[in-house]
């Protein structure tokens, strides 16, 4: 639940939908209502929890069938690639260094 509410969000913020902010987070309540309302409907039928959670499976499988062609993949934000850049230029003799700069020397 809470990996599809950060996805969820991240669209709605995207997309400039922030008055959807509260319908999401209401959304989310209602599901755990309802949830808990299958739950004690179950249990008045006997299932037992292994098959409540079968259930619970086979329900989300039904809710994932719409929902994931409105999932797209979020778009690279991999800089593009560089060029190499050219080696750096060395003098073809190089200078003499002068005494005075050359370490240890006073």
């Amino acid at each position: 639940m809470l990996l599809a509410s950060g996805l969820v969000l991240n669209w709605l913020m995207r997309h400039g939908h922030r008055a959807e902010l509260g319908i999401h987070f209401s959304g989310i309540g209602l599901g755990i209502i309802v949830s808990g309302l299958v739950v004690m409907a179950l249990n008045r039928l006997g299932l037992d929890w292994a098959t409540q959670w079968q259930v619970f499976a086979a329900f989300g499988l039904l809710l994932a069938v719409p929902a994931w062609p409105g999932y797209r993949r979020p778009p690279s934000r991999a800089p593009p690639p560089c060029r190499p850049r050219p080696a750096p230029l060395r003098p073809v003799h190089p200078r003499p260094r002068r005494p005075h700069l050359q370490p240890g020397c006073a």
